[in-house]
């Protein structure tokens, strides 16, 4: 069963489906009222609705009971630890109590929780409410993670756009003897967020060349920290020699260690967290690039005017006052941000101050 995620008319219809399927015979019967009510009330089917709903109601690692209205208070964790992979699909999460989330750790769902739900995990992939890759992730083991290496790797470092491969067959032409490392998106986004290096794209153009260098330094930290995985992101290597690894998260990998991380063999240190994060801070805070864009004005509401019920609060709602919790009074959602920047000119006469106002409209964050 696939499942896309990001309005009621995505995901909601796929439960629907689900439940109408196979899944009927073991959904329970105030799980169904649920879900009926919330496309009823066109609720925003986020990720823990969703998960809600494909879990029947209930703790995938516990079997106990969710409360609906109380979403917000449960954690969303990862089955298989992110020390090992850097997976966010829903084939790798799962709705659970926080106090078990933190007993689970780093440990895998199969080790704590798999002799009492192995069977309930089973047979909700018999019944469609859950993919087989999702299964697979529940049940493996500490001692299975090398068969599925391979599928970690691909996943985290093979570029798969067709115009990634197009570009590196064009520089390839022109550079035969080069090494052409491709890196995905994903982890130069990974690395901004571990490391708090938001992107702002409304103030200027300069998250491209941030960007740039990122690139850079993952391509050449790659290169040089994992030869034997050349084949997964130089171009034109093919070997096929086994892999075998026990975690493989690179940007997790960079943000744990507190000791410079060398190369094994020339001993060059490829990575020190405190020098390098240092300079990437000076990169990103040199933001000295002119930028010309067309001048516009927006009127409007600071958020969307929906007053939403307390039970929508698995969403970041706004309150409607500043005293009424939201977790009883509902609130309203959908954000306009607006920040305003203050540029300081100093001319051969005095010292002008300028203003800018800028909008930013980014909907539900959840």
């Amino acid at each position: 069963m696939a499942l896309l995620v990001g309005g009621h008319n995505h995901g909601s219809k796929q439960i629907v489906a689900a439940y109408q399927g196979t899944a009927q015979a073991i959904v329970r019967d105030q799980v169904q009222r649920e879900l009926k009510e919330k496309i009823k009330n066109k609720a925003n089917f986020n990720t823990r609705l969703v998960l809600y709903f494909l879990q029947n109601g209930r703790d995938l690692y516990t079997g106990d009971a969710i409360n609906i209205d109380r979403l917000s208070e449960y954690d969303i964790d990862h089955i298989l630890p992110q020390s090992l992979v850097k997976d966010d699909s829903l084939d790798n999460r799962v709705l659970t109590n926080a106090r078990i989330n933190r007993e689970k750790n780093d440990t895998f769902a199969s080790e704590k929780f798999g002799k009492k739900m192995g069977a309930k995990w089973k047979e909700m992939h018999r019944m469609g409410l859950m993919t087989k890759r999702k299964l697979d992730h529940l049940l493996m083991r500490p001692d299975e993670i090398s068969k599925y290496a391979t599928g970690f790797i691909n996943r985290q470092l093979v570029e798969t756009r067709q115009v990634i491969k197009l570009v590196e067959e064009l520089i390839n032409a022109e550079y035969p003897s080069t090494a052409i490392v491709s890196v995905k998106a994903n982890l130069t986004h990974q690395f901004r967020q571990t490391f708090d290096f938001p992107k702002i794209r409304e103030v200027n153009d300069y998250h491209h060349a941030f960007d740039a260098a990122l690139t850079a330094f993952i391509g050449t930290y790659l290169l040089k920290r994992y030869p034997k995985l050349e084949r997964f992101f130089v171009y034109g290597k093919f070997a096929k020699q086994p892999v075998n690894l026990t975690r493989f998260n690179v940007i997790r990998k960079l943000a744990k260690t507190d000791t410079p991380i060398t190369d094994i063999d020339t001993g060059e240190v490829l990575w020190d967290k405190l020098t390098d994060i240092k300079y990437f801070e000076t990169l990103y805070d040199y933001k000295r690039l002119l930028v010309t864009r067309e001048v516009s004005e927006n009127y409007g509401a600071m958020f969307d005017q929906t007053l939403l019920k307390a039970s929508d609060n698995g969403k970041r709602l706004i309150r409607k006052k500043q005293s009424f919790d939201t977790a009883i009074y509902g609130g309203y959602t959908g954000k306009t941000l607006a920040y305003m920047a203050i540029v300081k000119v100093s001319t051969k006469k005095d010292v002008q101050y300028h203003s800018c106002r800028c909008t930013y409209n980014y909907g539900d964050t959840n």
